[in-house]
């Protein structure tokens, strides 16, 4: 495990759970992170499956 991965584990936990408002889903990439998924193609590989959501307007605008 390197810093720098328990850093994009964090961050990519915090992303998460600031735009689905679960909680086990940000500690999960977290704790990912922090078991050792510390490569860069781990962490593109979580971004991504971030940045759909991020992006996805709210229901509620879509009429």
């Amino acid at each position: 495990m390197t810093i720098g991965a328990l850093f994009i584990g964090i961050f990519a936990g915090l992303i998460s759970f600031t735009t689905t408002l679960v909680a086990g889903y940000g500690f999960l990439f977290a704790l990912l992170a922090y078991m050792g998924a510390g490569s860069i193609v781990t962490a593109i590989v979580l971004l991504a499956a971030i940045a759909p959501r991020r992006n996805e307007p709210p229901v509620s605008q879509t009429a």
